[in-house]
């Protein structure tokens, strides 16, 4: 087993040690809007903490205005979030702290709170409808009929020229079409594959198998850590999901394979 974690482990941090040739971004300020993020989106703080007494009213209101069939994945609806990011972080008691000692303290304030908001981000992320969903925004965008041909923003003389010169309005494409018929069997096999991908990490620790235990843990580390800061968006999650895809196929495989081996052994 120790060897076995070892090597989930080599997974997990390799990655994260690569990175950090490439990094071009201000980290302290991203984590600081992630922190800040999180906090609103997934609404970490009870209703009924003083501390939102100002503008508690708006709060249950953005809150309720963003539940989509009763569900919260998203968490707050993104034209919401800021009035309220400001209201809270322009109060005195919070201007006083950094970022990251916030959350950790609304974090240990809440802790059922703050567990059932990671519990939703891997529903999100697992590929669960929500009020937002910006994968199918982006997708809708792609592939709509009323989004196909050219896409230059601007008002002034050269983009529009542009436009003239080089927009190219078009009706849906075959490809376009076959894609667009193959979304709700798409989105489907997303909840199937990321379902399988969380039991095939349970079946790989369980039964030592090193290839399954990799496979699955891998989509699970990418998207840990946007769902312990309450990063309830799921683009963070669309890299992982070609291997989810494919964990459909390779978890029973390796599973069959594994029952034949200990068959075999009687």
């Amino acid at each position: 087993m120790g060897g076995l974690l070892v090597k989930v482990g080599l997974v997990a941090i390799m990655p994260f040690l690569f990175s950090k040739a490439w990094l071009y971004t201000d980290n302290a300020k991203m984590r600081d809007v992630m922190f800040r993020q999180g906090v609103i989106r997934q609404a970490l703080i009870s209703p009924d903490d003083p501390l939102l007494e100002p503008f508690e009213e708006d709060y249950r209101r953005a809150v309720g205005e963003s539940k989509k069939a009763g569900n919260f994945y998203s968490g707050v609806r993104s034209d919401l979030l800021g009035p309220l990011k400001c209201e809270l972080f322009s109060q005195s008691s919070v201007v006083s702290k950094s970022s990251a000692e916030f959350f950790v303290e609304s974090v240990l304030k809440n802790p059922l709170r703050y567990l059932k908001a990671v519990g939703r981000c891997f529903a999100l992320y697992g590929g669960a409808k929500a009020l937002e969903n910006e994968i199918h925004f982006l997708r809708y965008a792609v592939l709509s009929v009323p989004h196909i041909g050219l896409r230059i923003q601007g008002d002034d003389e050269l983009a529009t020229r542009i436009r003239k010169e080089f927009g190219q309005p078009s009706r849906e494409s075959l490809l376009a079409a076959g894609l667009n018929r193959l979304i709700p069997a798409y989105d489907q096999l997303v909840i199937v594959g990321s379902a399988i991908t969380l039991l095939g990490l349970v079946l790989g620790l369980c039964l030592r198998n090193v290839e399954m235990t990799i496979v699955c843990v891998m989509p699970l580390v990418f998207v840990v850590l946007p769902a312990i800061i309450l990063a309830s968006i799921d683009r963070y999650a669309f890299p992982t999901y070609p291997v989810t895809l494919a964990n459909t196929l390779i978890v029973p495989i390796l599973c069959w394979r594994e029952i034949t081996k200990r068959w075999t052994r009687g």
